[in-house]
């Protein structure tokens, strides 16, 4: 198995973004189609810096987060859409320059799971 992909993002410090990914499955005849939320029993969200856990694993509401339609919606900027959201708290990345990483574990309802990952490198806000 390949190993998984690591997606990267800038994002400000003590402040929540938002994890957008178009997440794909394989399907009976092994072509790749968007998961459903029908597909997944559970999501898990965990994040560390430095292998130090920063958020503890936080169950995710599948259905607030997989969309069964792709969306293309103003908050996203490219041609390909999504059907995963997620907003990650402002108390998961607290600190400006450090590399946070994000964590998803997908366990489908055939008990097969994957990760998706995020590295957030964050942005220090000088404050006076």
């Amino acid at each position: 198995m390949p190993a998984p992909q690591v997606h990267r993002a800038t994002v400000v410090e003590d402040t929540p973004f938002y994890v957008l990914s178009m997440v794909k499955v394989k399907d009976s005849s092994h072509n790749l189609i968007g998961v459903q939320q029908s597909d997944i029993s559970t999501i898990t969200r965990r994040v560390s810096v430095a292998g130090v856990e920063v958020l503890a694993s936080t169950a995710i509401t599948i259905s607030t987060s997989v969309l069964n339609t792709v969306s293309t919606g103003n908050i996203f900027v490219g041609t390909a859409g999504f059907n995963f959201i997620d907003l990650v708290p402002a108390t998961a990345v607290p600190d400006g320059n450090k590399t946070y990483r994000v964590e998803y574990i997908f366990t489908l309802t055939s008990g097969v799971a994957f990760p998706l990952l995020v590295d957030a490198a964050t942005i220090e806000v000088v404050r006076s």
